[in-house]
């Protein structure tokens, strides 16, 4: 939309200065050359208000992501206060744990196991054992 908006710009611009030059005392399209003048003017006019939005809406996007970073900041010092008052609280309190965290005690071991794989991709806790000996392995 904004090749279009500046091809339309573009025109308007090369219209005015035409009807300037060459026709300033006739009217067109019911428009006098002035009221045709202070359209363009008045779109320059918005155009350069949305920029200057356009520009308040990054400058507040920017402080806002300012402002995350020092509340994330802030509350890992917080919770690691809440770890380090061993006194209190600690890691392994009431606290940390409403805070969203998992107490020391309630933690796991990190410890898997590993189940093994058959032919078909397919995990189970047990190898697989065919139903039927193939011809000349059984003896009689």
């Amino acid at each position: 939309m904004g090749s279009n908006n500046t091809k339309i710009n573009s025109r308007a611009n090369a219209v005015a200065t035409a009807w300037t030059n060459l026709a300033t005392g006739d009217s067109f399209a019911g428009l006098t050359l002035q009221q045709y003048t202070q359209l363009v003017s008045g779109l320059q006019s918005q155009s350069a208000h949305i920029q200057n939005v356009q520009a308040q809406y990054v400058g507040a996007n920017k402080l806002n992501d300012e402002m995350h970073q020092r509340l994330n900041g802030s509350t890992q010092a917080v919770v690691n206060a809440v770890r380090a008052d061993l006194a209190k609280h600690g890691p392994d309190s009431p606290l940390y744990k409403t805070m969203g965290y998992v107490p020391k005690s309630e933690r796991a071991s990190g410890l898997t196991r590993k189940a093994t794989a058959t032919a078909t991709g397919t995990t189970t806790g047990t190898a697989s054992v065919p139903a039927t000996a193939t011809s000349g392995s059984v003896k009689n």
